[in-house]
């Protein structure tokens, strides 16, 4: 039984993308910007880097088809992805400026480091070790071993661009799932003439509405339009 005025089909997909943006659900998650509180874009989801089993591969594909069917049918998705998310179906070069707008502490911290690397100051202790967490706080080795491994200013360089690196290609994996199910429904070359913003709102509609659009298209019972009620 549905309870939406759009009909059973739109409830349905309604249902399914805010299951997705749910804390039960381990495809998506909140930016630690959100957790935080603070940064931009505190209110977008991205993907979570810890969801590779199977099951989680299985489902980002069949996300890719659900973009798919919303660009075929025009019926948009109340999907909240971060730019990022759009940006890399698109295989555009992501930099790592834009990945304050995730996670501002950890940009804050590589500026910081990035700052001591200036200084070159050999006698400065950095109290860091080979392992940076994730977006999801999962602890990730960026080289073999490296919970073992100190930073020092001799290696300080290579960690900060590993740590970059980590970050900004965490999601991939999820992303070409994601990719197979959109690329499987409509041609890559069709999708990849346009540009993030374009896709999203291909997929997800309009983020704001025109209110003089919305007058003219809206048909009024049992008021005549200029009523307190409807202004």
């Amino acid at each position: 039984r549905a309870s939406d005025a759009g009909g059973p089909y739109h409830e349905i997909l309604s249902d399914i993308c805010n299951e997705l943006q749910s804390d039960y659900i381990e495809l998506f998650i909140k930016t630690p910007n959100n957790k935080y509180n603070i940064g931009e874009l505190r209110d977008k989801y991205i993907i979570n880097p810890n969801s590779n089993k199977i099951i989680h591969k299985k489902a980002y594909e069949f996300i890719g088809k659900l973009m798919a069917m919303a660009i075929s049918s025009g019926e948009a998705l109340n999907l909240n992805l971060h730019p990022i998310i759009w940006k890399k179906i698109l295989d555009n070069e992501i930099s790592f400026e834009e990945y304050k707008t995730i996670d501002y502490s950890f940009f804050n911290s590589i500026n910081e480091l990035e700052k001591e690397l200036k200084k070159n100051d050999k006698n400065s202790l950095l109290d860091l070790n080979f392992v940076i967490k994730n977006s999801n706080e999962s602890d990730i080795e960026l080289i073999k071993n490296g919970k073992e491994i100190e930073v020092t200013q001799k290696n300080l360089e290579k960690y900060i661009n590993l740590s970059k690196s980590m970050r900004i290609d965490e999601i991939n994996a999820q992303i070409e799932y994601i990719k197979k199910g959109l690329f499987s429904a409509i041609k890559k070359n069709i999708i990849q003439i346009l540009t993030w913003n374009q896709l999203e709102e291909m997929v997800c509609g309009k983020i704001n509405l025109d209110i003089d659009d919305f007058k003219e298209h809206t048909v009024y019972q049992g008021y005549k339009g200029d009523e307190q009620i409807i202004k």
